[in-house]
């Protein structure tokens, strides 16, 4: 459905009625100006991270550097994993010889930086964050995934949902990862995964939104305008959205043809 309704926009063109909808989302709050405020949340929140596992994390590292002695039983049990964690992430990602190494080294630094509470869990997010965001440079793995991790533990989600948000905010409206993380934080700070769904959400309608024109701030919003309406949930509210969406550019459409010179 949603991609049909993204190729009726783009073949319609409707620019009365996408003016009239921009001036309407932008009038809906002032979420941009707030998204900006808490541009590094996300970093100052990084800082604060449970940090229990930073020892047999750095253990990790060096012993991927140089080898070093174990420092307990437990870091040996967890260096001994290393091979099945790392075995894993290569299968579920299919990279080649040089991105896994890549790949590697971005679970070492993450987990060596005290994220997550085992090399498996690590490298799980890592996989994910290969498979879900698109176009993400090799130095930017350990960053988006640490980030990731965080983001899906502040809000009690998980880094698959994240990261398919974080990806289609992306795409939707040409924002950087850095960029779709202060968006989302800021949004969870200001309700808007009161039903659980922000992510989800976002990762099934923000295409839709960004066809017809919205940046991205517009339409985190107004979904912040749904949260504060009191609706059940934000798929009650994006349906509502989608449905005038769709009967605004049928009315569009009927009203062009209607004005066709007649051939007969």
């Amino acid at each position: 459905m949603a991609k049909r309704v993204i190729s009726a926009v783009l073949e319609l063109k409707d620019q009365n009625f996408q003016s009239g909808m921009k001036r309407a989302g932008r009038n809906l709050s002032d979420f941009d100006r707030k998204s900006i405020q808490v541009g590094n949340t996300v970093e100052n929140m990084s800082k604060k991270a449970v940090s229990g596992f930073k020892m047999i994390g750095k253990a990790a590292a060096g012993l991927a550097a140089g080898g070093i002695a174990m420092l307990s039983a437990g870091v040996a049990k967890t260096m001994w994993g290393m091979d099945d964690s790392f075995a894993n992430l290569q299968a579920q990602t299919g990279a080649t010889v040089a991105e896994f190494e890549n790949l590697k080294q971005s679970a070492i630094d993450t987990f060596s930086r005290g994220y997550g509470e085992s090399l498996d869990e690590v490298t799980a997010a890592i996989s994910r964050v290969k498979q879900n965001m698109k176009g993400l440079d090799s130095g930017e793995i350990s960053n988006v995934t640490a980030n990731a991790m965080l983001l899906a533990r502040t809000f009690d989600s998980d880094v698959n949902e994240v990261t398919r948000g974080l990806n289609n905010t992306m795409e939707a409206f040409g924002v950087s990862a850095e960029k779709a993380f202060d968006l989302f934080t800021a949004g969870g700070q200001r309700g808007l995964n009161f039903s659980n769904e922000m992510f989800d959400n976002v990762a099934e309608y923000s295409s839709l939104f960004g066809a017809m024109g919205y940046s991205a701030e517009e339409y985190f919003g107004i979904m912040e305008r749904g949260a504060k309406s009191g609706v059940y949930n934000l798929i009650i509210w994006a349906l509502m959205w989608r449905h005038i969406i769709e009967t605004s550019l049928i009315a569009g459409k009927s009203h062009r043809d209607n004005q066709q010179p007649s051939l007969v």
